[in-house]
């Protein structure tokens, strides 16, 4: 409901919310955030986006959250109302330092109301690289929130369809399709990533 305060710097800024239900959110899990709304431009489309929740005041409904806005100020001007969503379902992949998910052929993945996240500069939270033009993959359903990892989506050669997917805070790039890879993708959010939000080379197609 709104903006009730922001510190820090560069890709590592607090962000204090003003939220209707507060108790749903859980400290170390994380959030959704889309529909943001504002009065100043569009700076307040930098609050869509999947961050981790670093504190909860449920007697005030306020949350702390993650923004890697990567600004030297801030950028996120005034918030006034969007959606936000509680994921407490988190599958954390940081301590194995590798890919999340690996999609062959014809791989095919359900998957809806979680979190992904890492703090791979490696790893690819979904690693599509099948064999054979038109192999077709399903990443998300709704309301998966990918964090961190060095690529979040990454296709080559292939083609993947997934709905509903958000992320932020890739390390390099948060959508990469190569060598003629093709995305098809609804409601997808990409915010606060390190070098590209999408990245598309070799005839890649999203």
């Amino acid at each position: 409901t709104g903006q009730h305060g922001v510190s820090g710097s560069a890709g590592a800024y607090s962000c204090i919310l003003n939220v209707t239900n507060a108790s749903i959110f859980e400290t170390g899990r994380y959030c959704l955030i889309a529909d943001a709304t504002g009065s100043s431009g569009e700076g307040h489309a930098v609050y869509n986006g999947c961050w981790e929740v670093t504190d909860v005041d449920a007697a005030n409904s306020r949350i702390t959250i993650t923004n890697t806005d990567r600004n030297s100020s801030f950028s996120g001007g005034s918030i006034d109302g969007g959606t936000i969503k509680a994921l407490n379902t988190v599958i954390d992949f940081s301590d194995a330092d590798t890919d999340g998910f690996t999609f062959g052929d014809y791989g095919y993945l359900r998957i809806r109301n979680v979190a992904l996240v890492s703090t791979s500069t490696s790893g690819k939270c979904f690693n599509m690289h099948g064999n054979s033009a038109g192999a077709h993959h399903l990443v998300a359903d709704l309301n998966v929130g990918v964090n961190g990892w060095h690529y979040a989506l990454f296709m080559y050669g292939d083609f993947a369809q997934c709905e509903g997917l958000t992320i932020s805070n890739a390390s390099v790039y948060g959508v990469c399709v190569r060598r003629r890879g093709w995305v098809r993708a609804r409601y997808l959010i990409v915010t606060g990533c390190g070098s590209h939000g999408v990245y598309l080379t070799d005839g890649g197609y999203l």
